[in-house]
């Protein structure tokens, strides 16, 4: 396992990304208990993953607290009043079965949230907390322009910044210019979404040609965790492991340093290119969406609409025969906006939900 020094602490390069586990515990348990004997310590939870914080404390149960790091994450929408803060660290910590957190951000900041950080006086309640000793390490996590990053720096001296960024996202905001910030402020980085909720890893063939010439015996999702290991100040890379070979593969690519080539890099780029001619919209899947008031399935509406885009380019049946949820479709929208306001892409939501429509009819 390669590790990285993180806040003074040797932490795996691989994080274990805690929102989308497995459908059942037993599957759960199993990939937390090979990525713990491998040498994975990092795991990354939030008060809003349905369900997360409580699995990974019944998962961790019998490993001594002192052989892993826990992460989690302050909903700022959920706050009414400063008393909020503590109430939600407490009820986080009862989760977790653990008194005390090791990394705590500030979860998915955007202008807004910056605003109610400062209004409601957040920062002063959490250093309370760090004077504590229950949150040794300070940081945040954001989607938005860099703009924002720079202003949410000057909320706290944070100890690290968690962005999202994959070969195919590195103008998203706050993109590779907010790492390159960030790396200019000896800040920390962690990297979200590396194969963007799974569709980097799900690359059909022929548009992952380019990999197969390279090296067909490395995984769709391999390519993106080497493409971000070139950049010495992204310290903790998170997966959201779903499976057991999941967790296999990625224990393969962190095992050990590799040298990120100018032949890998071309063919990275080759199938960055292959994958812009085919994709409709920028949904990673994340869900932060949902629910929504009048019942669409938003990101599987989506997902079945690049996967149609998809098919027609490749001649794919089984991309194009994907079906739209029956109960759950586009015509249910109407347009309120809840969805645009929640989007960490910044998606036109209802917009793309009528070109959805379109499609169908």
């Amino acid at each position: 396992m390669i590790y990285n020094d993180f806040c003074g602490l040797k932490i795996s390069r691989l994080g274990f990304g805690c929102m989308r586990f497995p459908k059942t515990y037993e599957e759960t348990k199993a990939c937390i208990d090979l990525a713990m004997k491998t040498g994975v310590n990092y795991y990354d939870t939030a008060y809003v993953y349905n369900n997360s914080e409580v699995t990974l404390a019944k998962c961790l149960e019998g490993y001594d607290r002192s052989s892993y790091y826990l992460t989690s994450k302050l909903p700022i929408f959920k706050l009414e009043s400063k008393e909020d803060v503590l109430k939600i660290f407490n009820e986080s910590c009862e989760r977790l079965q653990t008194n005390y957190i090791d990394f705590y951000l500030l979860h998915a900041l955007n202008a807004g949230s910056v605003k109610r950080i400062r209004e409601l006086g957040v920062i002063d309640e959490l250093k309370k907390l760090i004077e504590e000793g229950r949150i040794k390490h300070l940081g945040f996590s954001i989607h938005a322009p860099k703009e924002v990053l720079v202003d949410a720096l000057e909320l706290y001296d944070f100890d690290f910044v968690q962005i999202q960024l994959n070969y195919l996202d590195m103008v998203h905001e706050p993109g590779f210019e907010g790492y390159e910030i960030l790396t200019e402020k000896n800040i920390p980085v962690v990297i979200m979404e590396p194969v963007k909720g799974g569709m980097l890893a799900n690359i059909p063939y022929p548009l992952n040609e380019p990999f197969i010439n390279y090296n067909k015996d490395l995984s769709n999702a391999s390519y993106c965790f080497r493409f971000l290991m070139q950049f010495p100040n992204i310290k903790i890379i998170l997966s959201g492991m779903s499976s057991l070979e999941q967790v296999k593969d990625n224990l393969n690519t962190f095992k050990e340093e590799t040298v990120f080539t100018k032949e890998m890099a071309d063919a990275v780029e080759a199938v960055r290119l292959n994958i812009l001619k085919t994709k409709k919209v920028d949904c990673t899947g994340c869900k932060y969406c949902m629910p929504c008031p009048f019942g669409v399935n938003i990101p599987e509406n989506f997902s079945v609409y690049n996967r149609h885009a998809m098919g027609k380019v490749l001649n794919n049946e089984w991309y194009k025969k994907a079906e739209y949820p029956k109960d759950a479709t586009a015509s249910k929208c109407m347009e309120c906006g809840a969805c645009v306001k929640k989007c960490p892409q910044g998606i036109n939501i209802p917009k793309v939900l009528k070109e959805t429509l379109t499609e169908q009819e």
